[in-house]
């Protein structure tokens, strides 16, 4: 028995409906997923700083001290910080560093630090 006054309008609307949420789903999954992609890169970022900076002290003392290796190795919970120091003129000094993360990541940069003004002239990643 059909009805007269049936227009067919629910499946539309349902199918409607659930376009409209698989699409707030996918929008909502897309953001969470480039919120942790952000995340991992700020962990990453605060790493590498972290590092650079705790070696570059420690090598800057060792240069003030005038007991300092020409090159090495110093290594922390998350990574490792290979370096080479030059003196470049009387009392400049060139810090390469190489920073490599457990999880691959790896940067470069150099520093030239001037002993008698005991000051960092110049810090760059290359």
């Amino acid at each position: 028995m059909k009805m007269n006054n049936e227009k067919g309008y629910i499946f539309p609307l349902t199918l409607g409906i659930v376009v409209t949420c698989l699409f707030v789903l996918t929008t909502s999954i897309e953001i969470f997923l480039s919120e942790k992609r952000y995340l991992k890169e700020m962990e990453e970022y605060y790493l590498v700083n972290s590092m650079s900076s705790m070696a570059v002290k420690k090598i800057v003392n060792s240069i003030n001290k005038e007991d300092y290796l020409s090159a090495g190795k110093l290594s922390y919970n998350k990574g490792i910080v290979n370096f080479t120091i030059q003196e470049k003129e009387k009392n400049m000094y060139s810090i390469m560093l190489g920073i490599n993360l457990d999880n691959h990541l790896s940067i470069k940069s150099e520093v030239i630090y001037n002993q008698q003004e005991k000051r960092i002239l110049r810090w760059e990643e290359k």
